[in-house]
């Protein structure tokens, strides 16, 4: 596997994967930057037509985010809250606490720029994993047990697209980034995925589990879920 970086006119800076046994490009945005995945031994003339292909697809789904100090951003069971301070001008101070975490930007962190809007959603990543055991597991374990369901095990995953997985061996993960999702999301996401501890697919026996444990809410849900406004860059 190999990686390169360039730049676009339009998408800025771009992460370019080269993997084996991929056989076409393809672009998503991850912490507010680019990333192509194209075949390798793509030429570089290949791969500056492939991005300019993708960027018109890409540039109405690019995350745009915004950070100011003072600023407090609402999550259910923490709050973060934006500061500014001069001890470390070039870092950003922050320990995962409950229920407020305060994240102390360094006053030399620009945050009009892309690389300072990068930096602070880094951090609320990092402190929302330290903290996302005790603010979501509880309330998976209470869900499951109201609909009668028994997991093998749950975990706290890293990943950035997927928010829920669940294993054939009944073992459910979700993602750190259901912290900055309200309650009634992280509640779909919890019982998309214990949905799958019966059905393993997307059938339409799946949905009308799935439906019945969100009290008949599952499409509502999975369009706000979409539409969602997320906190840090995604």
């Amino acid at each position: 596997m190999t990686r390169l970086t360039i730049t676009h006119p339009l998408l800025g800076t771009v992460d370019i994967t080269l993997k084996p046994g991929v056989g076409r490009f393809t672009g998503r945005w991850r912490n507010g930057t680019a990333q192509i995945t194209a075949p390798q031994g793509a030429s570089r003339q290949a791969i500056a037509r492939a991005v300019d292909s993708l960027a018109p697809r890409m540039l109405p789904s690019k995350p745009r985010q915004a950070y100011v100090t003072p600023q407090r951003i609402e999550c259910h069971g923490v709050t973060f809250v934006l500061s500014t301070q001069s001890h470390k001008p070039d870092a950003i101070l922050a320990r995962p606490r409950l229920p407020e975490t305060t994240v102390a930007i360094g006053s030399e962190i620009d945050l009009s720029t892309t690389e300072g809007t990068a930096t602070v959603s880094r951090m609320l990543c990092r402190l929302a994993s330290r903290l996302a055991e005790p603010l979501l597991i509880p309330y998976a374990e209470q869900i499951a047990d109201r609909l009668g369901i028994r997991p093998a095990q749950w975990r706290i995953a890293s990943g950035h697209r997927v928010l829920g997985s669940c294993s054939s061996n009944r073992v459910i993960r979700l993602s750190y980034l259901l912290v900055f999702l309200p309650l009634e999301l992280r509640q779909y996401i919890i019982c998309h995925e214990l949905a799958h501890l019966t059905e393993m697919n997307h059938s339409p026996r799946f949905h009308e589990l799935c439906n019945a444990y969100c009290n008949g809410y599952e499409r509502e849900l999975a369009a706000h879920l979409k539409s969602f406004n997320w906190p840090i860059l995604r």
